[in-house]
């Protein structure tokens, strides 16, 4: 009697909600009209019995414990199986035992309800607290589907169900998980947290609904869509702190709408999307996510409108080799950058807002121009302005800017200009030929300015201060003159010279107390450093690469750090007289080079040189101490013929392709009575063309002592305190 009764009061009520849902569901078009749903939103069941049970399989064809035909006749299963009188099981609890799903239905187009049961502990084998598998026309309601070895509610190759209001927490692999042609399918308004995901589709699961749920504390993903999983409709879901990424879309996962979800809070990415096309991205919140608010690789047509990305660590939205891409009208605040494009293009940006953080574009070349930044994009309520292929701009073109952007510019002069506070205010990507006069770049989260194969500009007078990362930056950018500016307080560089960056002139600069190095070289040849004023608390100049001419600079700090140069760089990178706290570098002589290191200069500059080079008069060095600090040599003399003597001297630590003291094409020398141990590589090198010298009573022990190397001849070497004397080939009529 109780049977008829309940299967009489569930008829009416379900009719009644059918009208209220016919209606709903009309509206968003998102369900099959035959959906179970349709019969039981917001739906209770009168309580009855509490049953403890085994766990059972209900298999319509006929492999499992029962069919619906079987199941009915036990006391824990009512209804007929149609639309109008479901069949329904209610208040069931079991325990899976490590081994079997609790509950599975296989086979079975029969309309159902499960409701109000707790099925925990099932196994191992992707085994779930409830299982359906080739199973349509399903209501799972109110279960607590927590604690199970791999899945709390999985479907397979199951279509037009619907998961509502459970509670999925605590299972080891997902708490709600959808593979194989699983399409039509709605998941709304459940509870899914410390799962390893929380919500799962994988392989061609299309055209289903995740609506309204609350999924949290993932060990992984909060939700995951994977392997062809198309047009499906994410909308309203509470998507935060998980572990791993707050959404995946992976592998050609297209034409998903995820709109009004909130994605915060996650310690990976907050949504992560590779290789997806044409999904649409509108109205979510993307905010303090432990890496980049959105990450879009191998994009083509992803839209992403009106969602707020804000204070993300890394990048808000990050574009990687993405193309066909409308970024429209979102707030991107508080990031690392605002939008970051990396190798992606035909890329549409418009209407954006942006505030502490701006755009960086680091493209293929040939890819800039299918780059759109209007007008319409603002940092801090001012316009970027982002130009390609433009001769000859000036601060008409640039009213007021946010942020300045050139591709291929030449000729341009940006001057006098005043940037919000922003990821790097000012980007030249090869471009030439250009002016930046009087620019405070400063205060920035990376950097005061960006150079990326930009050539013969002159950057003159600017003040780069307090920067995030590093004040200038050059990438693969030659020629360039560097004058006059103040670089001070950077986080980490004062100057980042990068990547074939060569040729680069940097003088008269004031560069000092920056986190770890003033200037950088890395990879970077033939760059002039001359006559800047160096304050560093770590390390003044730090040099990967050859040919660098580091001169006539004022240093202040450990003198053992003035100059670092790694060992994969060669004698090539020279110190050329350079001051530490008032203590010289180094000795450089070239009668071919500039004035500053010609004999007369020096004689008539420095108390410790004087002379006027004749044979009654020769040039004198005396009484100096010079410490090579383990990078050139301490003393040079390149391209003289006049008449000069060196001596009761002391030079020492030098570098190992280098020499205590180093001749080179120089000839009527004299060096007398000199201290010449305890260097790196030679003691005293002669290393070519070098001829009439005399090298008389000094002190070369040490890894090699006094070497003539390549055409030295008519020299002679006496008395010297050494332990090795070699020559080279082509050394004839000298006097050893």
């Amino acid at each position: 009697m109780r049977r008829k009764e309940l299967k009489l009061i569930l008829s009416i009520f379900l009719f009644i909600c059918l009208t209220f849902l016919i209606i709903k569901i009309g509206e968003s078009n998102d369900l099959n009209n035959k959906s179970p749903l349709n019969n039981y939103n917001n739906f209770s069941l009168k309580t009855g019995d509490l049953w403890i049970l085994s766990p059972f399989v209900i298999d319509e064809s006929g492999g499992g414990d029962f069919t619906w035909n079987q199941a009915v006749n036990q006391p824990w299963c009512v209804g007929n199986g149609t639309y109008e009188d479901p069949y329904l099981i209610e208040n069931i609890t079991i325990n899976g035992g490590g081994s079997s799903n609790c509950i599975q239905i296989k086979n079975s187009n029969k309309y159902f309800i499960i409701n109000n049961c707790s099925l925990f502990n099932s196994g191992t084998s992707s085994n779930s607290g409830i299982s359906l598998n080739n199973v349509s026309n399903g209501l799972i309601i109110n279960n607590n589907c927590s604690i199970d070895h791999r899945y709390g509610i999985s479907l397979t190759s199951s279509i037009n169900n619907s998961i509502m209001d459970n509670t999925c927490n605590d299972n080891f692999i997902a708490g709600i998980y959808l593979e194989d042609n699983c399409h039509n399918n709605s998941i709304t308004k459940n509870t899914a947290k410390f799962n390893n995901d929380g919500i799962h589709f994988d392989s061609d699961c299309h055209d289903n609904i995740i609506h309204r749920n609350i999924i949290e504390q993932s060990r992984g993903r909060g939700i995951f869509l994977d392997n062809n999983c198309d047009s499906n409709n994410i909308t309203d879901n509470i998507v935060n702190h998980h572990r791993g990424y707050g959404m995946n879309i992976e592998d050609n996962c297209d034409m998903n709408i995820i709109k009004n979800n909130s994605f915060s809070n996650n310690l990976g990415v907050g949504v992560y999307l590779p290789r997806g096309s044409d999904n649409e991205f509108i109205d979510n919140e993307v905010k303090n996510n432990g890496d980049h608010g959105i990450y879009d690789r191998d994009g083509d047509g992803n839209k992403f409108i009106n969602n707020n990305i804000s204070n993300n660590k890394k990048h808000g939205l990050y574009l990687d080799r993405s193309e066909n891409t409308v970024v429209r009208n979102n707030s991107l605040n508080y990031n690392y950058y605002g939008i970051y494009s990396s190798y992606s293009r035909s890329i549409n940006l418009t209407l954006n807002s942006m505030k502490m953080c701006s755009v960086f574009i680091a493209n293929w070349i040939e890819d800039y121009a299918s780059i759109n930044i209007d007008k319409t994009n603002h940092i801090s309520g001012k316009s970027i302005y982002y130009y390609v292929n433009k001769p000859n701009l000036n601060n008409l073109n640039f009213s007021n800017p946010g942020q300045i952007i050139l591709f291929n510019c030449s000729k341009f002069s940006i001057t006098d200009l005043i940037f919000p506070i922003q990821s790097v205010p000012i980007m030249l990507i090869e471009s030439s030929d250009g002016i930046i006069r009087n620019i405070n770049a400063s205060n920035n989260l990376v950097y005061g300015m960006y150079l990326n194969t930009a050539s013969n500009n002159l950057i003159e007078e600017n003040f780069i201060s307090r920067n995030n990362d590093t004040g200038l930056y050059l990438y693969d950018s030659n020629n360039n003159t560097i004058l006059n500016n103040t670089i001070r307080n950077n986080r980490d560089r004062g100057i980042f010279i990068k990547w074939f960056s060569n040729n680069n002139n940097l003088t008269k600069n004031f560069i000092g107390f920056n986190g770890n190095y003033e200037v950088y070289l890395e990879n970077s040849f033939g760059n002039h450093i001359f006559k800047n004023q160096v304050y560093y608390s770590n390390f003044g100049i730090h040099i990967i690469g050859d040919g660098n001419f580091i001169a006539l600079n004022n240093f202040t700090g450990d003198y053992s750090k003035y100059i670092i140069q790694p060992g994969n760089s060669s004698e090539e990178n020279q110190d050329v007289m350079n001051l530490v706290n008032n203590v010289l570098t180094s000795i450089y002589i070239d009668e071919n080079y500039y004035e500053y290191f010609h004999w007369a200069y020096l004689a008539n500059k420095y108390n410790w040189c004087f002379g006027s080079g004749t044979e009654i008069d020769p040039f004198i060095i005396n009484n100096v101490s010079i410490n090579g600090n383990d990078f050139g040599s301490c003393l040079t003399i390149k391209n003289s013929n006049v008449s000069f003597k060196i001596t009761n001297s002391s030079f020492y630590n030098s570098y190992r392709h280098s020499a205590g003291m180093l001749l080179r094409n120089t000839s009527n020398g004299k060096i007398v009575d000199n201290d010449c141990r305890w260097n790196n590589g030679f003691g005293i090198l002669l290393k070519e063309n070098c001829t009439n010298n005399l090298i008389l009573r000094n002190y070369a022990t040490g890894l090699r002592g006094i070497y003539l190397s390549k055409n030295c001849n008519e020299n002679e070497v006496a008395y010297n305190r050494v332990n090795s004397i070699e020559l080279s080939i082509n050394c004839n009529d000298n006097n050893v």
